[in-house]
């Protein structure tokens, strides 16, 4: 997974949950201790129990919820997505 990825995370669940969201998902998901470049690529293994942990806050329907949302933060940082 290219820390791009990460990065948008991050910045989505810092929007929408407050500054400081972002450390304590990586708690949840038991990845306290990573740091994410946007330059670099990590296992999708520690992508999924990040996006678990975000969509667990946002209520039901999280995860679509996230992928929909996160499609509009990429777009709005110039990333576009290709079929």
């Amino acid at each position: 997974m290219h820390g791009l990825i990460f990065a948008e995370l991050k910045k989505y669940a810092e929007t929408k949950h407050g500054k400081g969201s972002w450390h304590a998902l990586l708690k949840t998901a038991g990845l306290e201790t990573k740091t994410y470049l946007s330059v670099r690529e990590y296992p999708d293994a520690e992508g999924v129990p990040l996006v678990v942990a975000v969509s667990s806050m946002s209520g039901p329907a999280g995860v679509t919820r996230i992928q929909s949302s996160c499609g509009i933060i990429f777009e709005d940082s110039g990333y576009k997505c290709t079929e």
